[in-house]
């Protein structure tokens, strides 16, 4: 991703986090998934040809620091804010990934005139008992790529330099940087998903989009209904088209296809309305009145599990 890296101090030096930043336009935050994020991801690189993207890393998560002062969901949730504020930023588009889209809802949720545009990719947050999701921290590294890539082939070569994920060096990487990750990501995730965010999301009034994989074998896709249910606000469940793509390749025509929706689902203005800008003089921009978009479930035929294979971390050594 052509942009830049750099460490923020965060609620008064409590906490340093590493943000990525690319792009020119409207500010967007991205929150990334339990798997964490790398600075070349393709899936920011596409986002910052619209949007001017912040993406921070969680403490735990490459060299960000500070996770003992975030022992829970509600710490974690106000963390995101005291970066959002760090960034001089003023309700900036809100996009979260997995344990991302579950941080964007709760934030959504707990200030709900503070996000006025949400985009939740496959977000996890909700439990059921009669559908579990699979135990992340009890998933093996050779287990992964069935689990988290639409190409199960592809995903071995992806997640380790030659494709082997029974090499030593790779597994020694792999177990040091999950260990650091999982810490933080547990606070949320463990023993399930569970933190009672189905009991906030009335709250939210964002206008907000849902994008899920139709075949995503982490979070299956029959959460979106849930997710759009408990929300009063308008939403929109989409499912992209069938693809995987990575940071050492091109993006294929499915996620040109994906980016296209993207952005009519997250348009920088509304009826060439202003956007919301960086904050300049302690006042928060103006978002005009929003139409409200098609609701409800639009799978395709075709499987497709985009977000999630392009999204994980692929490479030992990266944060």
């Amino acid at each position: 991703m052509s942009g830049r890296s750099f460490l923020l101090d965060v609620a008064g030096g409590r906490r340093r986090i590493r943000v990525f930043e690319a792009g020119d336009g409207p500010p967007l935050v991205f929150l990334h998934g339990a798997g964490g994020l790398v600075e070349e991801s393709p899936f920011l690189a596409a986002l910052a040809r619209r949007w001017h993207v912040f993406a921070p890393l969680l403490p735990g998560y490459g060299d960000s620091e500070g996770g003992d002062t975030l022992p829970d969901m509600l710490a974690i949730t106000l963390h995101s804010f005291d970066v959002i504020e760090a960034l001089g930023l003023a309700r900036p588009y809100l996009v979260g990934h997995s344990m991302g889209g579950m941080i964007a809802a709760e934030m959504a949720a707990v200030a709900p005139h503070d996000v006025e545009r949400l985009g939740l990719i496959a977000p996890a947050g909700l439990w059921l008992d009669d559908h579990p999701i699979p135990d992340l921290f009890a998933t093996l590294p050779h287990e992964l790529p069935e689990l988290l890539f639409h190409d199960p082939a592809l995903g071995e070569r992806l997640m380790a330099p030659d494709g082997d994920l029974d090499n030593p060096k790779f597994l020694e990487a792999f177990m040091i940087r999950n260990a650091r990750q999982l810490t933080m990501a547990s606070k949320l995730l463990f023993p399930v998903p569970d933190r009672g965010l189905a009991e906030r999301l009335y709250r939210i009034r964002a206008r907000t989009v849902i994008v899920w994989g139709e075949d995503d074998r982490m979070i299956p896709r029959y959460m979106a209904k849930h997710f759009a249910a408990e929300s009063p606000a308008p939403s929109s469940s989409r499912f992209p088209p069938p693809g995987t793509w990575s940071s050492s390749r091109r993006p294929s025509p499915s996620w040109r296809r994906w980016r296209g929706w993207i952005r009519r689902a997250l348009p920088p203005a509304i009826a060439g309305g202003p956007a919301p800008r960086l904050r300049r003089s302690g006042r928060l921009a103006a978002l005009p009145s929003a139409p409200r978009p098609r609701t409800g479930c639009h799978p395709t035929r075709r499987s497709a599990s985009v977000i999630r294979a392009s999204l994980f971390p692929l490479r030992s050594g990266k944060g």
